[in-house]
């Protein structure tokens, strides 16, 4: 009676404590796959990691901007706007594509910093959606593609994109920069 107990017991412990492996939640879209279009989501990087629409890139600003000054914590866009641009192209991002930039909510500051910063490297066809708004519009969901690579363009007026960069990429003013 005593070793069926223990066995018992011993199962009873062994299947309890086998949980199953945290997993990241991934949202996935339902509508067909339309490769004109890139998702962009601009939120933080744990929270892409946390969660993030199937298919979506990742566009978190801090990755564009470099460490000027560790004394004063001074950041600045990173000035090799040719590199920016090979890296936007590598996420699927063209002037030639609609890109749709996702945040949590549908106006927030990091969709209008990519949004100037998009525009200044000619991508215009940009738009603003949040996430809620995305599901709603993406049911049935369903697993989306990665966008492929695209070819890197000429980055156009660099000059300027640089100059207003503190005020419109690295911090945001909505009176210069909209």
């Amino acid at each position: 009676m005593k070793k069926g107990l223990g066995f018992a017991l011993l199962f009873l412990f062994l299947s309890a404590c086998q949980s199953p492996p945290t997993k990241v939640k991934q949202e996935v879209g339902g509508t067909p796959v339309d490769k004109s279009i890139v998702y962009a989501d601009t939120r933080s990087a744990l929270a892409f990691t946390t969660y993030h629409p199937s298919g979506a890139v990742s566009l978190n600003t801090d990755d564009f901007i470099i460490l000027k000054n560790a004394a004063t914590q001074t950041r600045v866009m990173d000035p090799d706007l040719n590199q920016l641009v090979e890296r936007l192209a590598r996420r699927g991002i063209s002037p030639i594509k609609k890109v749709k930039l996702l945040s949590t909510h549908k106006d927030s500051e990091e969709n209008k910093k990519w949004k100037w910063l998009l525009a200044k490297l000619d991508v215009t066809n940009v738009e603003f959606i949040s996430l809620d708004d995305y599901i709603q519009q993406n049911k049935p969901l369903r697993p989306q593609p990665q966008p492929e690579r695209t070819d890197t363009w000429p980055v156009p007026n660099a000059k300027t994109i640089l100059q207003n960069a503190d005020k419109c990429f690295v911090n945001w003013s909505d009176t210069d920069c909209l």
